[in-house]
């Protein structure tokens, strides 16, 4: 009953709390048209593996912050998305009251500590706050969870238990956000040490229990394949290798959240919690847990700060830690092991206060700092910026300007330039994926390498960023160039490579100077404009996303060849740069310069060219080259060729040939292959833990 009494205040907090409107937030310009696009796709039985939409071409499912697979998510396959978002995070706020209760109930704590646990971790910090960012609640929830599983293994070897960190890890790493995963996984490894230097055990104990949390890691690793296989076929070809010290944590949006959890606001801890916090250190009864938890605080409000603390360089050491951009995530693992100190901090004084006689006194006497704690928290401003039905009306303004958007660009491309995400958010980019526009540009955090170079080097004038943001998000930064670098207006060739026909940009930035000079040099007609709120322009000089070339060269290193392909004279029907061994040898009757070929489908996964050829030459499609593509000829198979750093080329003899293009990622199936053994082992796992229990004397 106390259990369902505090996720009656919970979920009367939350929703007490939604606005009645609200800014747009990730939810509107990332997710809403994320999963809309991906959903619909599914409930008409295609699983999209390609996305032609964004960045010129990207893996589908390899973007993972869509969570596609994510259980919850089936909701959005029945019911009307706002409801589905609605049901799936009052499930998770209920879940995360729970489950922290009965960790702490399973960590030996009273029924008062656990309530102030639960409270601490349900009703303020990331995980509510972030529900506008739905795939870190859905990562983080399944925290406790695992730590159940930690404290079983920690005592003898329990299947049940390998089977619940198991699944906790795999439903994490399945909601599409690793990093606080990886910080989970961290902090369950810190607790079974903690757990066995605790109880003293012996070194059979220490093995047994290690290979056993080493086991169920492994198996969760193995449950979310088909997540995480696509995701790390990307990381290989993307722009997250290690990142500079730069590129991690370019400002600190911690040091605001710290002082907040002093002076009140979403993560305001509360002055008798931060009491409580610090009392855990003079715990008897639960002195290992207590210390812990403490120095797990400590440690995550250090390596919160980023940059501002030498232990950065720790942080950024440790296995898989320097690929996560923002080191302040890992508050989300803070606002748990404080609830927990804060939890033990309360029984100290149990302890310190209890004697013969005095069991009600002491009993009353711990409701008091669990009753000063819910007022703070019910004090504090929260903030929230999210709604749910409001969303659907806000993000639907632009729905006719982007129909009339993808009628007018046909095959070709937009170049949606100026931040619109953050200066028109109903006109998100990720709508493009949803009204099948294809767009020059997205955002993107896991971006493929290839796009990260090309567009970084038309606004930079070199392959990688040497000023903020550091890293490339999807986007095209700012057209004002770095010192000592030419305008982006001199490179503006690289969007004529990309079949950039249009460009769409909020009207006032016509008049910035960087803009206009592009405009200008680019020779950019002004046309009548789709919407009121952005202006329209198309480009003459660009160049077919189909063509035949005869003549080609062997590509330079990276930053040579996009100087060189960016150049205003290059012309890649006259001659094409080419990666690897091409077998296509240019003879002295080969004509001097090819021509446009003609793209007869035009699906997701699916491209098919028809092309006359008057000699041997090479059919090149301005789309990303990307492993899984594979080409066939009139039926037969064909090498797929990058061409001109970013697009895909193949060689073809003279005559008139049917040239198909079709993505067939291997990462997928073998993702999906090892998702259903790790879900087959957890399941036997937990039927073994069943016939034990059932076995076992009562």
């Amino acid at each position: 009953m106390i259990g369902l009494g505090l996720c009656v205040v919970v979920l009367a907090a939350w929703v007490l709390r939604l606005p009645a409107t609200a800014q747009p937030v990730d939810l509107d310009v990332y997710f809403y048209p994320t999963y809309e696009a991906t959903y619909q796709r599914l409930a008409g039985g295609v699983l999209p593996l390609w996305n032609p939409y964004q960045l010129c071409g990207i893996p589908w499912l390899g973007t993972l912050q869509g969570g596609f697979f994510f259980p919850l998510h089936a909701l959005h396959l029945v019911l009307p998305l706002h409801t589905a978002l609605a049901l799936s995070h009052a499930f998770i706020l209920v879940l995360v009251t729970l489950s922290t209760m009965a960790f702490a109930r399973r960590a030996g704590l009273s029924r008062a500590a656990a309530v102030l646990a639960a409270m601490l971790v349900g009703l303020r910090g990331m995980l509510p706050l972030g529900l506008a960012s739905p795939n870190y609640p859905e990562a983080a929830v399944w925290f406790p969870l695992g730590a159940i599983a930690v404290l079983g293994l920690a005592r003898e070897f329990m299947p049940g238990a390998v089977a619940l960190l198991a699944a906790s890890t795999a439903l994490s790493f399945l909601a599409g956000y690793p990093q606080p995963t990886v910080y989970f996984l961290y902090t369950w490894g810190s607790l079974l040490i903690a757990s066995l230097l605790g109880s003293h055990a012996g070194l059979t104990r220490w093995v047994a229990s290690l290979s056993a949390f080493a086991g169920g890691v492994g198996l969760g690793v193995l449950g979310a394949g088909i997540q995480l296989v696509p995701a790390l076929d990307l990381v290989r070809n993307g722009v997250h290798t290690g990142l500079s010290p730069e590129a991690m944590a370019p400002f600190s949006p911690a040091v605001g959240v710290l002082r907040s959890a002093v002076a009140g606001g979403p993560f305001s801890w509360g002055v008798a919690a931060l009491v409580l916090g610090v009392l855990a250190c003079f715990s008897r009864r639960h002195r290992t847990l207590g210390w812990w938890a403490v120095a797990m605080t400590v440690t995550t409000v250090v390596f919160a700060l980023g940059r501002l603390t030498p232990f950065f360089e720790v942080y950024r050491h440790l296995p898989f830690l320097g690929s996560f951009r923002f080191p302040d995530r890992v508050l989300g693992v803070t606002d748990f092991v404080f609830a927990i100190a804060a939890a033990v901090g309360l029984d100290t004084i149990r302890e310190r206060w209890r004697a013969p006689g005095a069991r009600r006194w002491v009993a009353a006497m711990a409701v008091l700092p669990v009753v000063l704690v819910g007022i703070e928290l019910s004090l504090s401003s929260w903030r929230h910026m999210l709604t749910y039905a409001d969303v659907v009306p806000r993000y639907r303004r632009h729905e006719t300007a982007y129909r009339a958007l993808a009628e007018r660009a046909g095959h070709d491309r937009v170049w949606f330039h100026g931040g619109l995400a953050s200066l028109l958010p109903e006109m998100a980019l990720k709508l493009a994926t949803r009204y099948r526009v294809r767009v020059l540009d997205d955002y993107e955090p896991l971006a493929p390498r290839r796009q990260a170079e090309y567009l970084t080097f038309f606004t930079e004038g070199a392959s990688t960023y040497h000023r903020s943001p550091w890293l490339f998000a999807g986007s095209p930064g700012s057209l004002k160039p770095p010192p000592g670098v030419a305008p982006a207006a001199t490179r503006r060739r690289l969007l004529d490579l990309a079949a950039v026909r249009y460009v769409v940009l909020p009207a006032h930035l016509t008049a910035v100077p960087e803009v206009s000079e592009l405009v200008t040099q680019a020779g950019f007609v002004s046309r009548p404009s789709i919407d009121a709120e952005v202006a329209l322009l198309e480009n003459p000089h660009v160049q077919p996303r189909a063509f035949v070339v005869y003549r080609t060269r062997r590509a330079p290193p990276t930053d040579a060849l996009l100087a060189a392909i960016s150049a205003d004279g290059f012309d890649p029907l006259a001659e094409s740069y080419v990666e690897g061994d091409l077998s296509l040898t240019t003879s002295h009757d080969a004509p001097p310069h090819g021509h446009g070929a003609q793209i007869v489908v035009d699906d997701e996964r699916v491209v098919e060219i028809e092309a006359e050829l008057a000699h041997p030459g090479l059919v090149v499609l301005a789309d990303a080259f990307y492993p899984g593509w594979v080409a066939l000829v009139d039926g037969r198979p064909a090498p797929v060729i990058p061409t001109n750093h970013l697009f895909r080329g193949v060689p073809a003899p003279a005559g008139t040939h049917r040239i198909r293009f079709e993505y067939r990622p291997p990462s997928v199936a073998i993702g999906a292959l090892a998702s259903a053994l790790g879900w087959i082992a957890i399941a036997s796992l937990a039927l073994a833990a069943r016939r034990r229990r059932r076995s076992s004397p009562s």
